[in-house]
Protein backbone atom coordinates (compact mmCIF):
# COMPACT_ATOMS: atom_id res chain seq x y z
CA UNK A 1 0.00 0.00 0.00
CA UNK A 2 1.31 3.34 -0.47
CA UNK A 3 2.74 5.76 2.32
CA UNK A 4 0.21 8.04 2.91
CA UNK A 5 0.72 11.99 3.14
CA UNK A 6 1.81 13.05 6.38
CA UNK A 7 -1.29 14.02 8.65
CA UNK A 8 -1.79 17.65 8.43
CA UNK A 9 -4.29 20.41 9.80
CA UNK A 10 -6.93 20.61 7.17
CA UNK A 11 -9.24 23.61 7.19
CA UNK A 12 -12.56 24.22 7.74
CA UNK A 13 -14.66 24.83 4.01
CA UNK A 14 -15.13 28.51 4.88
CA UNK A 15 -11.10 28.76 5.12
CA UNK A 16 -10.96 27.01 2.54
CA UNK A 17 -13.56 28.88 0.09
CA UNK A 18 -11.84 32.36 1.24
CA UNK A 19 -8.25 31.64 0.46
CA UNK A 20 -9.64 30.04 -3.19
CA UNK A 21 -11.88 33.01 -3.22
CA UNK A 22 -9.34 35.58 -3.11
CA UNK A 23 -6.04 34.10 -4.93
CA UNK A 24 -8.47 33.43 -7.81
CA UNK A 25 -9.77 36.75 -7.58
CA UNK A 26 -6.65 38.43 -7.89
CA UNK A 27 -5.23 36.08 -10.18
CA UNK A 28 -8.58 36.28 -12.76
CA UNK A 29 -8.60 39.99 -12.08
CA UNK A 30 -4.91 39.83 -13.83
CA UNK A 31 -5.75 37.54 -16.25
CA UNK A 32 -8.22 40.36 -16.82
CA UNK A 33 -5.72 43.00 -16.72
CA UNK A 34 -3.39 41.10 -19.37
CA UNK A 35 -6.39 41.79 -21.67
CA UNK A 36 -6.42 45.58 -20.77
CA UNK A 37 -2.46 46.10 -21.02
CA UNK A 38 -2.33 44.57 -24.53
CA UNK A 39 -5.97 46.33 -25.88
CA UNK A 40 -4.37 49.78 -24.27
CA UNK A 41 -0.75 49.04 -25.22
CA UNK A 42 -1.25 47.16 -28.39
CA UNK A 43 -3.79 47.09 -31.20
CA UNK A 44 -7.00 44.83 -31.48
CA UNK A 45 -5.16 42.31 -34.11
CA UNK A 46 -2.64 41.79 -30.68
CA UNK A 47 -5.59 41.04 -28.59
CA UNK A 48 -6.75 38.51 -31.17
CA UNK A 49 -3.53 37.21 -31.92
CA UNK A 50 -3.02 36.39 -27.99
CA UNK A 51 -6.84 34.93 -28.12
CA UNK A 52 -5.56 32.78 -30.92
CA UNK A 53 -2.91 31.98 -29.21
CA UNK A 54 -5.07 30.86 -26.03
CA UNK A 55 -7.79 29.17 -28.43
CA UNK A 56 -4.97 26.89 -29.97
CA UNK A 57 -3.06 25.86 -27.69
CA UNK A 58 -5.67 25.46 -24.85
CA UNK A 59 -7.85 22.33 -26.52
CA UNK A 60 -4.08 20.25 -26.91
CA UNK A 61 -3.04 20.86 -23.28
CA UNK A 62 -6.24 20.51 -21.90
CA UNK A 63 -6.61 16.95 -23.06
CA UNK A 64 -3.27 15.74 -22.15
CA UNK A 65 -4.09 17.06 -18.59
CA UNK A 66 -5.93 14.82 -18.25
CA UNK A 67 -7.93 15.99 -15.68
CA UNK A 68 -5.60 14.91 -13.15
CA UNK A 69 -5.97 18.03 -10.20
CA UNK A 70 -9.90 16.58 -10.24
CA UNK A 71 -8.66 12.69 -10.10
CA UNK A 72 -6.03 13.43 -7.63
CA UNK A 73 -8.37 16.02 -4.83
CA UNK A 74 -10.84 13.24 -5.23
CA UNK A 75 -8.70 10.78 -4.93
CA UNK A 76 -9.83 10.38 -1.23
CA UNK A 77 -8.54 6.19 -0.58
CA UNK A 78 -4.97 7.53 -1.90
CA UNK A 79 -4.40 4.81 -4.44
CA UNK A 80 -1.66 6.47 -6.25
CA UNK A 81 1.13 9.32 -4.66
CA UNK A 82 2.27 12.19 -6.27
CA UNK A 83 4.77 10.88 -7.57
CA UNK A 84 2.50 9.08 -10.07
CA UNK A 85 0.67 12.32 -11.27
CA UNK A 86 3.32 14.21 -11.46
CA UNK A 87 5.21 11.70 -14.07
CA UNK A 88 2.01 11.26 -16.25
CA UNK A 89 1.76 15.25 -16.29
CA UNK A 90 5.16 15.51 -17.87
CA UNK A 91 5.42 13.02 -20.30
CA UNK A 92 1.63 14.30 -21.56
CA UNK A 93 2.58 17.91 -21.60
CA UNK A 94 5.85 17.36 -23.45
CA UNK A 95 3.73 15.47 -26.07
CA UNK A 96 1.04 18.09 -25.83
CA UNK A 97 4.36 20.66 -27.07
CA UNK A 98 5.20 18.47 -29.89
CA UNK A 99 1.35 18.24 -30.87
CA UNK A 100 1.15 22.25 -30.98
CA UNK A 101 4.36 22.95 -32.61
CA UNK A 102 3.65 20.42 -35.61
CA UNK A 103 -0.29 21.93 -36.20
CA UNK A 104 1.07 25.84 -35.50
CA UNK A 105 4.04 25.27 -38.24
CA UNK A 106 1.72 24.11 -40.88
CA UNK A 107 -1.23 26.39 -40.24
CA UNK A 108 -0.16 29.67 -39.20
CA UNK A 109 2.53 32.23 -40.30
CA UNK A 110 6.02 33.07 -37.84
CA UNK A 111 3.88 35.44 -36.25
CA UNK A 112 1.18 34.05 -34.81
CA UNK A 113 3.66 30.96 -34.79
CA UNK A 114 6.11 32.73 -32.32
CA UNK A 115 2.49 33.51 -29.77
CA UNK A 116 1.60 30.41 -30.03
CA UNK A 117 4.68 28.24 -29.21
CA UNK A 118 5.64 30.68 -26.60
CA UNK A 119 2.01 30.34 -24.60
CA UNK A 120 2.05 27.04 -25.35
CA UNK A 121 5.51 26.59 -23.12
CA UNK A 122 3.73 29.01 -20.44
CA UNK A 123 0.68 26.49 -20.25
CA UNK A 124 2.83 23.53 -19.79
CA UNK A 125 4.45 25.29 -16.58
CA UNK A 126 1.11 26.20 -15.20
CA UNK A 127 0.53 22.73 -15.88
CA UNK A 128 2.55 21.23 -13.57
CA UNK A 129 1.30 23.81 -10.45
CA UNK A 130 -1.90 22.57 -11.80
CA UNK A 131 -0.68 19.25 -10.07
CA UNK A 132 0.66 20.93 -7.29
CA UNK A 133 -3.03 22.73 -6.48
CA UNK A 134 -4.67 18.88 -7.03
CA UNK A 135 -2.87 17.75 -4.13
CA UNK A 136 -3.32 20.84 -1.88
CA UNK A 137 -6.57 20.65 -2.37
CA UNK A 138 -7.16 17.03 -1.86
CA UNK A 139 -5.26 17.80 1.71
CA UNK A 140 -7.73 20.36 2.21
CA UNK A 141 -4.97 23.32 2.36
CA UNK A 142 -6.62 26.10 -0.10
CA UNK A 143 -4.58 28.22 1.81
CA UNK A 144 -1.26 27.22 -0.20
CA UNK A 145 -3.13 27.80 -3.58
CA UNK A 146 -4.55 31.05 -2.32
CA UNK A 147 -0.96 32.42 -1.86
CA UNK A 148 0.58 30.90 -4.80
CA UNK A 149 -2.16 32.72 -6.97
CA UNK A 150 -2.07 36.06 -5.15
CA UNK A 151 1.70 36.27 -6.23
CA UNK A 152 1.20 34.89 -9.76
CA UNK A 153 -1.35 36.84 -10.91
CA UNK A 154 0.23 40.89 -10.11
CA UNK A 155 3.29 39.13 -11.16
CA UNK A 156 2.03 37.83 -14.44
CA UNK A 157 0.34 41.17 -15.40
CA UNK A 158 3.75 43.38 -14.17
CA UNK A 159 5.71 40.97 -16.63
CA UNK A 160 3.34 41.25 -19.45
CA UNK A 161 3.67 45.11 -18.90
CA UNK A 162 6.85 45.05 -19.00
CA UNK A 163 7.85 42.72 -21.85
CA UNK A 164 5.42 44.45 -24.27
CA UNK A 165 7.29 48.03 -23.25
CA UNK A 166 10.60 47.53 -23.68
CA UNK A 167 10.19 45.14 -26.59
CA UNK A 168 7.15 46.85 -27.97
CA UNK A 169 5.76 43.52 -29.06
CA UNK A 170 3.32 41.02 -28.07
CA UNK A 171 6.16 37.94 -27.87
CA UNK A 172 8.02 39.95 -24.99
CA UNK A 173 5.30 40.18 -22.95
CA UNK A 174 4.57 36.78 -23.06
CA UNK A 175 7.78 35.84 -22.65
CA UNK A 176 7.48 37.70 -19.45
CA UNK A 177 5.00 35.76 -17.73
CA UNK A 178 6.09 32.09 -19.02
CA UNK A 179 9.25 33.07 -16.93
CA UNK A 180 7.34 34.22 -13.82
CA UNK A 181 5.15 31.18 -14.48
CA UNK A 182 8.19 28.52 -14.31
CA UNK A 183 9.91 30.21 -11.36
CA UNK A 184 7.18 29.78 -9.49
CA UNK A 185 6.39 26.55 -10.37
CA UNK A 186 9.88 25.90 -9.16
CA UNK A 187 10.35 28.12 -6.02
CA UNK A 188 6.97 27.56 -4.43
CA UNK A 189 4.55 25.30 -6.02
CA UNK A 190 6.84 23.09 -5.05
CA UNK A 191 8.17 23.72 -1.95
CA UNK A 192 4.32 23.94 -0.46
CA UNK A 193 4.14 20.27 -1.49
CA UNK A 194 7.00 19.00 -0.10
CA UNK A 195 5.67 20.54 3.23
CA UNK A 196 2.51 18.37 3.16
CA UNK A 197 4.03 14.59 2.32
CA UNK A 198 5.71 12.49 4.89
CA UNK A 199 8.40 11.05 2.31
CA UNK A 200 9.68 13.34 0.22
CA UNK A 201 10.68 10.49 -2.58
CA UNK A 202 6.88 10.59 -2.78
CA UNK A 203 7.58 13.72 -4.98
CA UNK A 204 9.88 12.11 -7.51
CA UNK A 205 8.74 11.17 -10.83
CA UNK A 206 8.15 7.23 -11.26
CA UNK A 207 8.10 6.20 -14.27
CA UNK A 208 6.40 2.49 -13.49
CA UNK A 209 4.54 1.67 -16.21
CA UNK A 210 2.90 -0.72 -13.94
CA UNK A 211 1.38 1.85 -11.97
CA UNK A 212 1.17 4.47 -14.73
CA UNK A 213 -1.13 2.37 -17.42
CA UNK A 214 -3.89 1.98 -14.65
CA UNK A 215 -3.47 5.88 -13.62
CA UNK A 216 -3.66 7.13 -17.46
CA UNK A 217 -6.92 4.49 -18.02
CA UNK A 218 -8.48 5.79 -14.96
CA UNK A 219 -7.82 9.45 -16.19
CA UNK A 220 -8.23 9.35 -19.79
CA UNK A 221 -12.05 10.62 -19.71
CA UNK A 222 -10.92 13.39 -17.83
CA UNK A 223 -8.98 14.26 -20.64
CA UNK A 224 -11.69 13.77 -23.55
CA UNK A 225 -13.95 15.45 -21.11
CA UNK A 226 -11.27 18.76 -20.72
CA UNK A 227 -10.45 18.35 -24.54
CA UNK A 228 -13.83 18.65 -25.50
CA UNK A 229 -14.74 21.76 -23.34
CA UNK A 230 -11.79 23.72 -24.40
CA UNK A 231 -12.88 22.87 -28.02
CA UNK A 232 -16.44 24.65 -27.02
CA UNK A 233 -14.80 27.31 -26.03
CA UNK A 234 -12.23 27.79 -28.48
CA UNK A 235 -13.80 26.30 -31.82
CA UNK A 236 -16.25 29.96 -31.82
CA UNK A 237 -12.88 32.15 -31.53
CA UNK A 238 -11.17 29.69 -34.45
CA UNK A 239 -13.77 30.56 -36.54
CA UNK A 240 -14.23 34.33 -35.33
CA UNK A 241 -10.83 34.55 -36.25
CA UNK A 242 -11.50 33.17 -39.85
CA UNK A 243 -14.29 34.32 -41.08
CA UNK A 244 -14.81 38.33 -39.25
CA UNK A 245 -10.99 38.81 -38.11
CA UNK A 246 -8.43 39.20 -35.52
CA UNK A 247 -9.94 42.56 -34.39
CA UNK A 248 -13.83 40.96 -33.94
CA UNK A 249 -11.75 38.24 -32.02
CA UNK A 250 -10.03 40.41 -29.75
CA UNK A 251 -13.59 42.53 -29.14
CA UNK A 252 -14.71 39.41 -28.68
CA UNK A 253 -12.21 37.95 -26.41
CA UNK A 254 -12.38 40.58 -24.56
CA UNK A 255 -16.02 41.20 -23.38
CA UNK A 256 -16.14 37.09 -22.90
CA UNK A 257 -13.35 37.86 -20.05
CA UNK A 258 -16.26 39.45 -18.10
CA UNK A 259 -17.25 36.40 -17.06
CA UNK A 260 -15.10 35.43 -15.59
CA UNK A 261 -15.54 37.47 -12.71
CA UNK A 262 -18.69 35.29 -12.04
CA UNK A 263 -16.60 31.99 -12.70
CA UNK A 264 -13.93 32.91 -9.92
CA UNK A 265 -16.24 32.77 -7.09
CA UNK A 266 -18.12 29.40 -8.80
CA UNK A 267 -14.89 27.77 -9.32
CA UNK A 268 -13.60 28.55 -5.89
CA UNK A 269 -16.92 27.32 -4.46
CA UNK A 270 -16.29 24.14 -6.16
CA UNK A 271 -12.83 23.60 -5.31
CA UNK A 272 -13.45 24.08 -2.31
CA UNK A 273 -16.35 21.92 -1.79
CA UNK A 274 -15.17 18.72 -4.11
CA UNK A 275 -12.91 17.08 -2.09
CA UNK A 276 -15.19 17.63 0.92
CA UNK A 277 -18.44 16.26 -1.31
CA UNK A 278 -15.80 13.03 -2.25
CA UNK A 279 -15.71 11.96 1.29
CA UNK A 280 -19.43 12.15 1.80
CA UNK A 281 -19.63 9.88 -1.57
CA UNK A 282 -17.16 7.83 -0.07
CA UNK A 283 -18.89 7.17 3.21
CA UNK A 284 -22.05 7.00 1.70
CA UNK A 285 -23.61 10.25 3.34
CA UNK A 286 -25.77 11.12 0.52
CA UNK A 287 -27.75 13.69 2.70
CA UNK A 288 -24.88 16.02 3.15
CA UNK A 289 -23.88 15.66 -0.60
CA UNK A 290 -26.98 16.67 -1.18
CA UNK A 291 -26.85 19.68 0.92
CA UNK A 292 -23.74 21.12 -0.82
CA UNK A 293 -24.51 20.52 -3.86
CA UNK A 294 -27.67 22.43 -3.48
CA UNK A 295 -26.31 25.28 -2.13
CA UNK A 296 -23.25 25.43 -4.83
CA UNK A 297 -26.06 25.59 -7.81
CA UNK A 298 -27.91 28.58 -5.50
CA UNK A 299 -25.24 30.10 -5.22
CA UNK A 300 -23.84 29.75 -9.04
CA UNK A 301 -27.57 31.05 -10.32
CA UNK A 302 -27.72 34.07 -7.90
CA UNK A 303 -24.39 35.17 -8.91
CA UNK A 304 -25.36 34.89 -12.91
CA UNK A 305 -28.73 36.61 -12.46
CA UNK A 306 -27.05 39.45 -10.88
CA UNK A 307 -24.66 39.04 -13.44
CA UNK A 308 -26.85 39.27 -16.25
CA UNK A 309 -29.10 42.20 -14.43
CA UNK A 310 -25.85 44.09 -13.93
CA UNK A 311 -25.12 44.16 -17.78
CA UNK A 312 -28.78 45.26 -18.89
CA UNK A 313 -28.49 48.34 -17.08
CA UNK A 314 -24.76 49.04 -16.79
CA UNK A 315 -22.97 47.33 -19.75
CA UNK A 316 -22.35 50.44 -21.90
CA UNK A 317 -20.56 52.62 -18.77
CA UNK A 318 -18.97 48.95 -18.00
CA UNK A 319 -17.28 48.50 -21.40
CA UNK A 320 -16.71 52.03 -21.75
CA UNK A 321 -14.98 52.38 -18.69
CA UNK A 322 -12.83 48.98 -19.01
CA UNK A 323 -12.20 48.64 -22.81
CA UNK A 324 -12.78 52.48 -24.36
CA UNK A 325 -15.53 53.65 -26.49
CA UNK A 326 -15.20 51.50 -29.29
CA UNK A 327 -15.68 48.13 -27.02
CA UNK A 328 -19.31 50.33 -25.34
CA UNK A 329 -21.12 49.95 -28.54
CA UNK A 330 -21.11 46.13 -28.04
CA UNK A 331 -23.39 46.35 -24.97
CA UNK A 332 -26.28 43.98 -26.57
CA UNK A 333 -23.54 41.60 -27.36
CA UNK A 334 -22.27 41.91 -23.37
CA UNK A 335 -25.74 40.90 -22.44
CA UNK A 336 -26.30 37.88 -24.45
CA UNK A 337 -22.71 37.28 -23.18
CA UNK A 338 -23.67 36.82 -19.50
CA UNK A 339 -26.81 35.03 -20.14
CA UNK A 340 -23.99 32.39 -21.49
CA UNK A 341 -22.60 32.84 -18.00
CA UNK A 342 -25.72 32.12 -16.21
CA UNK A 343 -25.97 29.27 -17.58
CA UNK A 344 -22.42 28.24 -17.22
CA UNK A 345 -22.36 28.69 -13.86
CA UNK A 346 -24.84 26.36 -13.02
CA UNK A 347 -23.36 23.97 -15.39
CA UNK A 348 -19.92 24.41 -13.82
CA UNK A 349 -21.61 23.75 -10.07
CA UNK A 350 -23.05 20.49 -11.18
CA UNK A 351 -20.31 19.38 -12.82
CA UNK A 352 -17.81 19.62 -9.92
CA UNK A 353 -20.33 17.41 -7.65
CA UNK A 354 -20.68 14.77 -11.14
CA UNK A 355 -16.77 15.16 -10.42
CA UNK A 356 -16.72 14.41 -6.76
CA UNK A 357 -18.76 11.31 -7.50
CA UNK A 358 -15.96 10.28 -9.41
CA UNK A 359 -18.12 9.71 -12.61
CA UNK A 360 -15.21 10.55 -14.87
CA UNK A 361 -16.30 8.62 -17.95
CA UNK A 362 -20.15 9.31 -18.79
CA UNK A 363 -19.00 13.49 -18.70
CA UNK A 364 -17.73 12.94 -22.01
CA UNK A 365 -21.22 13.33 -23.52
CA UNK A 366 -21.87 16.83 -21.74
CA UNK A 367 -18.60 18.03 -23.44
CA UNK A 368 -18.65 16.29 -26.25
CA UNK A 369 -22.45 17.24 -27.77
CA UNK A 370 -21.79 20.87 -26.90
CA UNK A 371 -18.87 21.01 -28.45
CA UNK A 372 -20.23 19.33 -32.09
CA UNK A 373 -23.08 21.81 -31.72
CA UNK A 374 -20.87 24.52 -31.05
CA UNK A 375 -19.02 22.99 -34.69
CA UNK A 376 -21.60 22.33 -36.66
CA UNK A 377 -23.31 25.88 -36.11
CA UNK A 378 -20.46 27.77 -36.28
CA UNK A 379 -19.03 26.10 -39.68
CA UNK A 380 -22.93 26.50 -40.87
CA UNK A 381 -23.85 29.95 -39.45
CA UNK A 382 -21.30 31.99 -38.99
CA UNK A 383 -19.45 32.58 -42.79
CA UNK A 384 -22.79 35.06 -43.64
CA UNK A 385 -22.91 36.03 -39.74
CA UNK A 386 -21.72 38.19 -36.93
CA UNK A 387 -20.83 38.17 -33.43
CA UNK A 388 -23.96 37.94 -32.24
CA UNK A 389 -24.60 34.74 -34.42
CA UNK A 390 -21.61 33.47 -32.29
CA UNK A 391 -23.24 34.49 -28.88
CA UNK A 392 -26.61 32.23 -29.91
CA UNK A 393 -24.45 29.29 -31.05
CA UNK A 394 -22.95 29.09 -27.38
CA UNK A 395 -25.81 29.57 -25.47
CA UNK A 396 -27.60 26.66 -27.13
CA UNK A 397 -24.24 24.84 -26.52
CA UNK A 398 -24.28 25.12 -22.71
CA UNK A 399 -27.74 24.67 -22.26
CA UNK A 400 -27.42 21.01 -23.99
CA UNK A 401 -24.67 20.92 -21.38
CA UNK A 402 -26.50 21.79 -18.80
CA UNK A 403 -29.18 19.15 -19.76
CA UNK A 404 -26.90 16.44 -20.38
CA UNK A 405 -25.51 17.32 -16.62
CA UNK A 406 -28.71 17.07 -14.59
CA UNK A 407 -30.05 14.21 -16.26
CA UNK A 408 -26.67 12.64 -14.44
CA UNK A 409 -26.87 13.68 -11.38
CA UNK A 410 -30.38 11.88 -11.58
CA UNK A 411 -28.53 8.89 -12.73
CA UNK A 412 -26.19 9.56 -9.93
CA UNK A 413 -29.14 9.30 -7.06
CA UNK A 414 -30.61 6.50 -8.79
CA UNK A 415 -28.45 4.21 -8.86
CA UNK A 416 -26.53 5.24 -5.02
Amino acid sequence: MNALPKTTRTLSLRANFSWIFVGNVVYAASQWGILIAIARLGTEEMLGLFALGLAISAPIIQFTNLGLRQVLATDVREVYVIGDYLSLRLFMTMLALLLIIVISVTLYDVEALQIIVFISIAKVFEALSDVAYGFLQQQERMDYIGKAQLIKGPASLVSMIIGILLTNSLAGGVIGMLLVWCILFITFDLHNMRRLVSHQEQMMPRWDLERLKPLLWTALPMGFVALLGSLGWSLPRIFIEQFLGEAQLGIFAALFYLLVAGSTIVVALGQSAAPRMAQYRAIGNWQAYTRLLLQLTGIGLAIGLIGLIGAIFFGQQVLGLIYGPTYATYTDLFVLLMVVGLITYVDTCIGYAITAARIFRLQILSSGIPALITYGLCLFFLPSGTLFTVAWIIIGAVSASLLIKLTMIGWIFIRR
